[in-house]
């Protein structure tokens, strides 16, 4: 049996921001949780249901000089495209890839 992993270049059809965020007196909601597990390495956490029960759904994401490291997305696309987001406001880099 082999196994092969398979790396892309990220390329976003949507035009994200890339500056800092803009200030509000409302606070965001999120259904990303954050675990910093090194200075660089950190784990998102997005829920889903199936059959009624809810489930986490668990990446990475790895900062590096060159840009961001996302290894899976979130558990919905509307969560992944908040988690795209939260990754440019919160890191201030662009992702580079996506394993």
């Amino acid at each position: 049996m082999s196994f092969g992993i398979w790396f892309i270049q990220c390329h976003s059809a949507k035009e994200i921001p890339t500056g800092p965020p803009i200030p509000t007196t409302k606070p965001i909601e999120s259904s990303i949780e954050w675990i910093k597990i090194k200075e660089s390495v950190y784990i998102h956490k997005s829920f889903g249901s199936f059959q009624g029960k809810t489930y986490p759904s668990n990446g990475l994401v790895v900062l590096t000089n060159k840009g961001v490291i996302v290894i899976d997305t979130a558990w919905t696309e509307p969560q992944t495209e908040e988690l795209i987001q939260s990754i440019q406001a919160k890191f201030q880099k662009q992702i580079g890839f996506v394993i």
